[in-house]
């Protein structure tokens, strides 16, 4: 398994020097992982007229189930590649009382015609697509003009030391297809970019479609 998989015997050597490390470092982000989020929804948080939401590589529902998007008058669409998963996500979003339609679905080829979500989401699915400018391009599509796309996934902050560098590039992100936030990867119908480094190794990335 070490052999095969060399990010374990990585882990198993580095693990508590990161650990004490970060810890010594205490990384502050200009904005946090809630207040991002809380920006982001604000302005629909008072809306009387229902949203759309959809949640991209959506898993087993956890990012979906949190970060406030409960609190929305909002109908909610979920895609997965993975039908375990889509299964998990039903569970959970049943439980939470939060009716969701779970689709199978390819996130470079989302089943779904232009323009019919407010609010567009992806976490930690971005930097390990096989091609992620066609998921973004997707992303994009779907989503109504005026409103509104976060993703979230991997990214080292600037000042990062060589250890810290080499956790992240040999085991945090080992297996990311891309480094970091594709900015340039990001449709030209997108406006407002902002990317926020909200913890050590991860970005928040949220932009509007223009109208």
């Amino acid at each position: 398994l070490l052999t095969k998989q060399p990010q374990y015997a990585y882990l198993l050597v580095i693990a508590i020097p990161i650990k004490i490390l970060l810890t010594i470092r205490n990384f502050q982000p200009k904005k946090t992982h809630s207040s991002v989020h809380a920006e982001f929804l604000k302005e629909y948080l008072d809306s009387d007229k229902k949203i759309k939401m959809l949640d991209i590589a959506s898993g087993s529902g956890q990012a979906l189930s949190r970060q406030g998007y409960m609190n929305l008058n909002a109908d909610y669409t979920a895609v997965d590649l993975s039908s375990d998963m889509i299964v998990q996500g039903r569970d959970l979003m049943s439980k939470l009382k939060a009716p969701t339609d779970f689709i199978l679905a390819d996130a470079t080829k989302l089943p779904f015609e232009s323009e019919t979500f407010d609010i567009s989401t992806n976490y930690g699915a971005v930097n390990g697509f096989d091609d992620p400018r066609s998921a973004l391009a997707e992303m994009v599509r779907v989503t109504k003009k005026g409103g509104k796309i976060l993703f979230l996934d991997e990214r080292e902050y600037e000042s990062a030391t060589w250890l810290e560098h080499f956790y992240f590039k040999n085991v945090f992100a080992c297996q990311n297809t891309i480094v970091g936030c594709p900015v340039e990867l990001l449709p030209r119908e997108l406006e407002d970019i902002q990317v926020h480094q909200v913890y050590e190794f991860v970005y928040i990335c949220t932009a509007r479609k223009k109208m």
